[in-house]
């Protein structure tokens, strides 16, 4: 198992000048994402230590999270991109995920009504389609106190 803690201060008096790998809105948003993280080792120059070319590819959450990010790594602690995130290929749907993004254009939808759309499918199918959608960014919960909840687009 392998963990990448971003980490940033938001007073330049506490923490390095540098420009932040990310903001707090994004920070959060990562407890939702999908990484896959790999790496290619770099050989070092005489005396010096190997160092790592690290590409850390994200899914989910819309435009931030649908980004792939690479880094230079001179140990466990020290990451610095090499270059700007650049967007992840779009994402892909299959016909009833297509389907559900279209009718939840407009107003928040809740899973029953999402459900009759769909016509014969099991609360666990149901259930696996609306997951699907949101670890790929399409979709997410408005945030309500109201019951059942309601799903909308992510725009």
């Amino acid at each position: 198992v392998t963990a990448l803690v971003l980490h940033h201060a938001k007073d330049l008096n506490l923490g390095s000048r540098k420009p932040r790998v990310a903001e707090s809105d994004q920070l959060a948003a990562t407890a939702s994402l999908n990484m896959v993280l790999r790496h290619q080792v770099l050989p070092g120059r005489q005396g010096e230590a190997d160092s790592r070319l690290v590409t850390l590819y994200c899914t989910g959450r819309g435009r931030f999270g649908n980004q792939t990010v690479t880094m230079r790594s001179r140990g466990p602690l020290d990451y610095a991109v090499t270059k700007p995130p650049v967007s992840s290929a779009p994402v892909v749907l299959n016909s009833d995920e297509q389907k559900v993004v279209e009718f939840l254009q407009g107003r928040p939808k809740t899973s029953g009504q999402i459900g009759t759309l769909m016509g014969e499918i099991s609360d666990e199918a149901l259930r696996s389609l609306l997951t699907r959608l949101r670890t790929k960014g399409a979709i997410r919960l408005v945030k309500s106190e109201k019951r059942p909840r309601r799903w909308r687009v992510v725009s």
